[in-house]
């Protein structure tokens, strides 16, 4: 990729292990990836649950994979969208800052209104093949 006048640049996403609340992967698969460039951070995550996966509590959050920039207002600004699959059914997801975690949040009403933190019944009973997707970009400190 050309950068104007620095020459090519090459970008490779990087490995993001993130740390759960509130979240067991167990034997889940999760893709977890990063690309830091220019001040600013995409990111994309991915869990497909196993059958020793669990939603522990209410509010599951995860580690930035590079610390955002402290301007943001906590649980007000918006870091990514992605979509859960549980029960068969599909859920906007909207992914909010929470200081040094990232919240996923899911569409919690057939009229697409109103988010709600995920649960082990929200927005479904959590099962083996069930999946939790998202991307987002943010700016670093």
């Amino acid at each position: 990729m050309s950068q104007g006048f620095t020459g090519s640049v090459s970008e490779v996403f990087q490995v993001w292990t993130p740390t759960y609340v509130n979240l067991t992967v167990g034997n889940g698969t999760v893709v977890a990836r990063y690309l830091e460039s220019h001040g600013m951070v995409d990111y994309m995550f991915s869990l497909t649950f196993g059958s020793t996966s669990s939603v522990d509590g209410s509010g599951v959050t995860l580690t930035y994979p590079v610390p955002a920039n402290s301007f943001y207002v906590s649980g007000a600004a918006s870091h990514g969208v992605g979509y859960a699959r549980a029960a068969a059914t599909s859920h906007p997801v909207f992914v909010r800052d929470m200081g040094v975690t990232l919240e996923p949040l899911v569409e919690s009403d057939s009229t697409f209104t109103r988010f709600a933190t995920i649960s082990a019944t929200v927005p479904a009973v959590w099962t083996t093949g069930d999946t939790l997707q998202f991307q987002g970009r943010y700016q670093t400190g």
